[in-house]
């Protein structure tokens, strides 16, 4: 198997590229390494110090991802994040028409195998992967359009529909509902799709999560569970009231510390 550094794909940058191959000039911004068990072992122990409302969070957890229909291994991970044994594996993405970028589900998955790669370093603990659905973004023109192959293998951009312009750039993307537009992008998929022994089911989990009544937040959570099943995820919409609540104290903190920290970055 050929494998490439980061470094040789184009766009990412030297932060970036510095921290994946571990340089001693990038150390002094992160706890560790993410090849270096002890940068685990030093995470969690500090993260054990804290105090956390688990039982809060686990209510609003389960309620919204009864809403977005996950399996019983995600439920069962809710339940695992009341011990205080029990660490998130988080990423996220924001939530793009038909699931966004194809890293996006790589991302997931990453979660959903570093947790069980940290159980079985960890035995003693229990690790649950999360997924933070950016829904606040406020980039409707890049979260509604999703890239594909066509019948060709040229590279097409597929839309849904033309964005009001009194709507765009001024409401957050989760909330936005489909709209009956998102019934002629289906129709210009399968045009432009070439037809596979995986079309029919494909077009039937996209169609029950992204019709016109779901939004954009729904129907990304819905097929990214449609597509990857039962792995235990657990999905999060941090526009939730109640979870701005909790965080109230930090976000406080941050608007009344921030030249601080602005200028510690500045000075490194």
């Amino acid at each position: 198997m050929i494998t490439l550094p980061f470094s040789s794909l184009p766009g990412t940058s030297d932060l970036f590229n510095d921290y994946c191959e571990n340089h001693s000039d990038i150390r002094k911004f992160f706890i560790g390494h993410y090849t270096d068990i002890l940068a685990y072992e030093t995470q969690m122990s500090f993260l054990a110090k804290r105090t956390y409302h688990r039982e809060r969070l686990t209510s609003i957890l389960y309620e919204q991802n009864q809403h977005f229909r996950s399996g019983e291994r995600t439920f069962r991970n809710i339940e695992q994040l009341k011990s205080p044994e029990t660490f998130a594996v988080v990423t996220g993405q924001q939530v793009g028409l038909l699931t966004g970028p194809l890293y996006t589900i790589y991302k997931a998955l990453t979660a959903v195998h570093l947790a069980d790669w940290l159980k079985d370093h960890f035995p003693h603990h229990e690790f649950v992967p999360v997924f933070w659905m950016e829904t606040e973004d406020h980039d409707i023109d890049e979260a509604n359009q999703a890239g594909i192959l066509d019948k060709q293998n040229a590279y097409l951009t597929v839309r849904n529909g033309e964005i009001d312009p009194e709507v765009k750039n001024y409401l957050p993307v989760g909330g936005l509902k489909l709209g009956e537009t998102v019934q002629e992008l289906f129709s210009a998929l399968k045009e432009s799709l070439q037809p596979t022994d995986f079309s029919e089911k494909l077009f039937a989990d996209l169609e029950a999560v992204y019709n016109p009544d779901a939004t954009y937040a729904e129907g990304f959570a819905g097929m990214m569970n449609r597509l990857l099943g039962d792995r235990g995820i657990i999905f999060v919409d941090p526009s939730d009231l109640r979870l701005k609540q909790i965080t109230s104290t930090l976000a406080q903190h941050e608007l009344e510390t921030f030249p601080t920290t602005s200028e510690e970055v500045i000075t490194d």
